[in-house]
């Protein structure tokens, strides 16, 4: 994931399925890059699910941000004055 962050040079991502409980800075970098240092994360549901959409802060800015039950939902800022929101929607198999 590191390799297409990188050479994608994205600054936002969004990884669905994660299955992770909780998330540090070493984790974002090892997995985003270092660049990325802020993130939003719905955690995994024992070994299903879970949701992290990160950002480089020194190139995006975050409004507002919701997580949900099976969503997560971020509002970016661009430079020109237009907001947009980003949403990433997890549902589990029944």
């Amino acid at each position: 994931m590191r390799d297409v962050s990188l050479s994608s040079r994205a600054d936002i991502v969004c990884l669905q399925e994660t299955k992770v409980m909780a998330v540090n800075h070493f984790f974002l970098c090892s997995v985003f890059g270092s660049e990325f240092d802020k993130f939003v994360l719905l955690p995994a549901d024992g070994t299903h699910g879970g949701i992290i959409v990160a950002w480089k802060s020194a190139t995006v800015q975050v409004l507002a941000s919701q997580v949900d039950r099976h969503s997560v939902s971020v509002q970016f800022a661009e430079v020109e004055g237009h907001n947009w929101w980003f949403t990433s929607v997890y549902g589990p198999r029944f």
